[in-house]
């Protein structure tokens, strides 16, 4: 990390390293998650930040509760609670995912209902990146319990983080997807003499009809009497499914396969 000179910034990037390499699930690097948790945190108090250093606590437990270290992970949420005045609402709801992942790693089942919670208010504020993370706890949380909707979860995060361009978070999905023994296939162009349009559902061909006719997000939303952030979310899939970049070829798509004969 010789390339940051300031500790108030070179924290921010140890807390990162320390969090990614917890979230992709290799356990076996637990110590290289400590030294960088360790390292941000004399970053810390070199750079006398109490905001960072509470935001921090906060990072921590959640590296600590995927590594499995639930104690340490408790005592970090705890100096969350105890350094500071209640923290902004996105603070907030990772404060109460990094709880529902202890719940859930001590077999509590009121876990999967945070996680389910907290995904549901992510969606209404519009917090897509950590929505894909809280869609992706969900899915590994119901494994031991309801195979089938992990597996729906974890396809469900996989089109959204394909729709993102979240190459990671969607490569997670897959091999979630492929621990429990179910086909995957990444999302793109549509292979020679395929329709890239039968890859979407009734709801999703209706609403790229509508984007092929010229019609903006709000006019779609308030012809089929759905949210603009719906909208927004059907459109992304829409556009990840079918491979078009966007909505000008998406209509390009439209346009062909009006033309194409019907097949036989």
């Amino acid at each position: 990390m010789m390339i940051q000179s300031q500790p108030h910034f070179r924290m921010h990037l140890h807390w990162q390293i320390s969090v990614w390499l917890a979230r992709c699930g290799d356990t076996g690097r637990s110590v290289e998650v400590e030294r960088h948790a360790e390292a941000s945190r004399q970053d810390g108090v070199a750079a006398d930040c109490r905001r960072c250093s509470r935001e921090l606590a906060l990072k921590t437990a959640e590296s600590f509760a995927r590594l499995g270290r639930l104690e340490e992970a408790e005592k970090e949420l705890q100096a969350w609670d105890e350094n500071g005045r209640p923290g902004a609402m996105n603070d907030m709801l990772w404060r109460r995912h990094v709880a529902a992942l202890i719940a859930v790693a001590r077999g509590d089942p009121a876990g999967i209902a945070e996680i389910e919670a907290v995904l549901a208010e992510r969606d209404r504020l519009g917090l897509a990146g950590a929505m894909l993370w809280t869609r992706l706890d969900l899915a590994g949380a119901l494994i031991g319990s309801d195979k089938r909707r992990a597996a729906e979860e974890f396809r469900k995060a996989g089109d959204e983080a394909a729709a993102a361009g979240a190459a990671t978070e969607q490569h997670l999905a897959e091999l979630g997807l492929r621990r429990l023994g179910v086909r995957t296939w990444r999302r793109g162009q549509a292979r020679a003499g395929e329709n890239a349009l039968d890859r979407l559902s009734d709801r999703e061909r209706e609403i790229a009809t509508l984007i092929g006719a010229g019609h903006s997000n709000p006019e779609i939303a308030s012809r089929l009497f759905l949210s603009r952030k719906t909208i927004e979310r059907h459109v992304s899939n829409i556009l990840a499914r079918t491979g078009a970049r966007n909505r000008t070829e998406l209509a390009r798509h439209l346009n062909v396969s009006e033309t194409r004969p019907a097949s036989r």
